[in-house]
């Protein structure tokens, strides 16, 4: 009986330790670094998501609303629509547009309503809008 649980001793002491070494190496995961790509933070990725959203939600806008002035920035997922509409119903359309789309989260709508919608970036309204715009690395307002 004796011998029985040194047996049994045993064997699970070196149970946990087979256990504890193979879980302690790092070889699995362990590539050579010319086989892997080249590092590309989440910022870079995420740069050029909203880069790629901002497009393609201007020739969406472009198509639906053709009358507009808008310009779209987007930061995480983030829609700042600013600029001018002919109408509430092109305002709402525009919001709703970028409401749908796939990965956008807060849309943030500083659109006016001018019959003859032009681009006013010094205006009061948009005062905020463009405070956020010149927060981006790509934009410079004037």
């Amino acid at each position: 009986m004796k011998i029985m649980k040194q047996r049994y001793l045993f064997a699970l002491l070196a149970g946990v330790g087979l256990l504890a070494t193979g879980c302690s190496t790092e070889a699995p995961f362990k590539v050579n670094a010319s086989l892997t790509a080249p590092y590309i933070t989440d910022s870079e990725n995420q740069k050029d998501d909203g880069q790629a959203l901002s497009e393609r939600l201007d020739d969406v806008l472009d198509a639906q609303i053709p009358t507009n002035k808008i310009k779209v920035v987007v930061d995480h997922y983030n829609v700042l629509l600013v600029g001018q509409v002919a109408s509430n119903t092109d305002k709402a359309t525009a919001e709703t547009i970028c409401k749908k789309w796939p990965s956008t989260q807060k849309i943030f709508n500083y659109l006016t309503v001018n019959a003859q919608p032009s681009l006013n970036m010094n205006s009061s309204i948009t005062s905020d809008a463009t405070k956020r715009i010149s927060m981006q690395y790509d934009i410079e307002p004037t």
